[in-house]
């Protein structure tokens, strides 16, 4: 992965970490999937940025993802779900910087990054494909906003951020016509993203389209 800062005009210095594969260099109209990080890795170090789930594993080699895969580093004392419109510039930097095509733009986040992918698959609908929010949750009443199709995970064991989050979202998301579904694993706690990313088909889901 390689290192590098955006220069938000009002946020200012804003880490993130990209991974480009072979067959994307220097190609035009290449899929993208968005990555946001839990509340432990905050700040502006790449190091803590790769603590857990993707940035983790695409360091190690343990995964890869057939798009160019983008993880922005969340800064220290907000949450995803205050810096939407800040995403929403990101994003757009990323699309023109790295010649994203913009129907094959994929999300994925945990915990405090499942919040945020809830909540801009909401703010911002018109950018997703797809989503797959970990251990997170949201505001259900706004589930009709969503355009992209969803996969949800949790652990049935989470004492941080509750199992009935992620049902309350799907089922929302359902009762709306969504194309909504979400796996519970069992005797699983917080860090359900280790079975998501590495024991699902999730990231083949995810650039599938």
């Amino acid at each position: 992965m390689i290192n590098k800062v955006y220069n938000h005009p009002y946020f200012g210095e804003f880490y993130y970490s990209i991974d480009i594969p072979e067959q994307f260099k220097g190609e035009e109209k290449s899929p993208l999937l968005l990555f946001l990080n839990g509340a432990g890795e905050r700040g502006h170090d790449y190091e803590v940025l790769r603590r857990i789930a993707v940035p983790r594993f695409l360091h190690e080699g343990k995964i890869k993802v057939n798009a160019i895969t983008v993880c922005p580093q969340c800064p220290e004392g907000v949450t995803w779900v205050n810096l939407t419109y800040m995403l929403v510039d990101f994003l757009e930097y990323v699309i023109k910087e790295y010649k994203i095509d913009r129907s094959r733009i994929s999300m994925t986040g945990v915990s405090m990054g499942g919040y945020g992918t809830w909540e801009m698959a909401m703010f911002a609908p018109q950018y997703f494909k797809k989503i797959a929010p970990v251990c997170g949750g949201g505001t259900p009443w706004r589930a009709n906003l969503i355009e992209a199709d969803i996969w949800a995970f949790h652990g049935d064991c989470d004492t941080t951020v509750p199992t009935s989050c992620s049902l309350e979202m799907v089922d929302a998301a359902l009762s709306c016509g969504k194309n909504a579904r979400l796996t519970l694993f069992h005797n699983v706690y917080h860090n359900s993203w280790d079975e998501a990313y590495l024991d699902s088909r999730v990231l083949e889901w995810l650039t599938e389209f």
